[in-house]
């Protein structure tokens, strides 16, 4: 971790050392003095109280002093003339202000020259030693032993020091902690890291906004650790320290990295919207971003390349941890981005669609039946018509249809034994149904698979008889409707589907009632062109890959012919 000219007010190690005791306070500052100068990171030590000067200490006896016609402002006063003069005013001389002082004879050179002052019949004088300034902490006496960093590594410095203080044996009545420039780093990481918790927490919320999900933003967010992983992998490639300037490129990475995972699910999500299968839309949407997001992060690489080589001058000890910190987690959470977010996203989505099954499809009761006998047919979606036959031995037999409970024809139909094995395939009458006899009871599996899409498999029981089981899977597109004149009443008339090119993709006409419905119709947009009795109106339908589109147009009322 960097200190230095991270930012901070201070740059020297400090410890404080307190005491109460003058002289015990003495003894510890050289213990601590002795031991922060043996660390091989810190240099020019310095302890404030070894700068004491020597003093003249005049203690005046005031009963002495009394009779003698003195007090004890007198003797200082005689005292301090005697040794600094006494200023009388000031004079100004080539511009220069100084202080005129005026001495009565030589000043005293040590104590034997004070002797014609009589001093010591008044005052006890004695030589001491005496530190400039005298500093408290909390209300106690304290020194300060300080230091410089003599490595980039603020952090292995304040790690050794702190090791170094444990392992002393102060006296009594002594303290030490470490201050200065190691204090004000941890304060700085935690305030950091705060308002990083903080950054993801509000990235976080503007996603569940935005997607209406409280699940797809935390896919999101994996993006975050993918970023850090690079980004403290190149500070350690480049031997760059984890300073401030660090943690400030990790908060810009938050926004940045978590854009190219929100623009490559957002895409996928409108293709899926579209209709179109999960596989199919993960695959499109990768497709469709990958390169608008590998030229964003390489031209956000490029940029900061200057600044991650230190060519920015005098600011490069703030530039240069900063880019090299949004590189590398720039180059990592976009490779990750693109290969391992898809993958979550697609296992989240498949678990929650076979939850959604769980809780749509109807429950089966199971019952106990003699091997011979007739399972009950489960609650279906579709009505089986009355002119079906009703099958009597065992097998499976059900109805396909998409989610919008229309039944589907020639969908394919398999039917595969507990083991994985093949037993036999079929194809969906028009009215959508299916049979499929077996040999005997058992456990088998029913899949079902509409075109190329994603196919759907229950897990189904035979118990001597038929069994009943529909299914539904993702269908082909169908555009549906009604067509109505302008009291309301449906309309009959022909109804067709054109492309852009101009060619008729389905066409039919409307019943009575003015519906109509066209089958098997390609994902794309179309021209949809309904024609009535004396009159006609086209509008734009979009058919989706699977289901279906709903339309409902109003036609103008026929002209009335003219009388003749």
């Amino acid at each position: 971790m960097q200190g230095g000219q991270g930012g901070f007010g201070s740059d020297q190690l400090q410890v404080t050392v307190r005491a109460e005791d003058p002289a015990v306070l003495e003894t510890a500052a050289g213990q601590v003095e002795q031991a922060v100068a043996a660390i091989a990171g810190a240099a020019d030590v310095r302890n404030n109280l070894a700068a004491a000067q020597p003093s003249i200490r005049v203690t005046v006896d005031r009963q002495k002093a009394a009779a003698a016609g003195l007090t004890e402002a007198a003797v200082g006063q005689l005292v301090a003339a005697s040794l600094r003069g006494t200023t009388i005013g000031t004079v100004t001389v080539d511009g220069v202000q100084q202080d005129v002082v005026v001495r009565s004879g030589t000043a005293p050179a040590d104590l034997a020259a004070l002797g014609p002052l009589r001093l010591s019949d008044v005052a006890t004088v004695a030589e001491v030693r005496t530190a400039p300034s005298i500093s408290h902490t909390d209300g106690s006496r304290s020194a300060q032993i300080t230091a410089r960093p003599a490595a980039d590594d603020l952090g292995a410095v304040t790690r050794d020091l702190r090791t170094t203080l444990d392992g002393l044996q102060l006296p009594a009545g002594a303290t030490a902690e470490i201050g200065g420039v190691s204090t004000q780093q941890s304060d700085a990481f935690t305030q950091l890291g705060i308002a990083l918790l903080v950054a993801i927490a509000v990235v976080y919320l503007v996603m569940v906004l935005t997607f209406g999900s409280l699940l797809q933003p935390l896919i999101l967010l994996i993006s975050i650790p993918f970023a850090a992983t690079g980004a403290l992998g190149l500070l350690r490639a480049t031997d760059t320290p984890l300073g401030v300037p660090a943690l400030i490129g990790m908060l810009m990475l938050v926004g940045i990295v978590v854009t190219n995972a929100i623009v490559l699910i957002d895409l996928v999500n409108q293709r899926r919207r579209a209709g179109i299968p999960l596989r199919e839309a993960i695959l499109d949407g990768a497709g469709q971003r990958l390169r608008p997001i590998l030229m964003t992060a390489v031209a956000t690489v490029f940029a900061l390349l200057p600044m991650a080589l230190g060519l920015t001058g005098g600011g490069v000890f703030i530039s240069q941890p900063l880019a090299i910190v949004v590189i590398g987690g720039l180059i990592s959470s976009t490779l990750l981005t693109l290969v391992l977010v898809p993958v979550l996203y697609s296992l989240v989505e498949r678990f929650r669609d076979r939850l959604r099954n769980r809780r749509t499809a109807p429950a089966a009761t199971p019952v106990e039946q003699p091997a011979a006998s007739v399972e009950e047919p489960r609650e279906s979606p579709w009505t089986e018509p009355e002119t079906a036959p009703l099958p009597v031995g065992p097998g499976v037999h059900g109805r396909v249809g998409d989610r919008s409970g229309r039944a589907l024809r020639d969908v394919e139909v398999s039917l595969f034994d507990i083991g994985g094995e093949l037993v036999t395939t079929t194809r969906t009458a028009p009215d959508g149904t299916y049979r499929i006899d077996v040999d005997g009871g058992g456990e088998y599996v029913v899949a079902a698979r509409s075109g190329e899409r994603e196919p759907v498999a229950e897990l189904v029981t035979v118990n001597g008889g038929p069994a009943w089981y529909d299914l539904t899977v993702d269908g082909p597109g169908v555009a549906t409707g009604v067509v109505r004149d302008p009291a309301g009443q449906g309309v009959v008339g022909t109804v067709t589907l054109v492309d852009d090119r101009g060619e008729v993709v389905a066409a039919g006409r409307t019943d009575t009632a003015g519906r109509f419905e066209l089958r098997d119709v390609a994902a794309g947009e179309y021209h949809l062109l309904v024609a009535a009795a004396g009159t006609s109106v086209t509008t734009r339908v979009t058919v989706p890959a699977t289901g279906s589109v709903a339309t409902e147009i109003d036609v103008p009322a026929a002209p009335v012919p003219a009388p003749n």
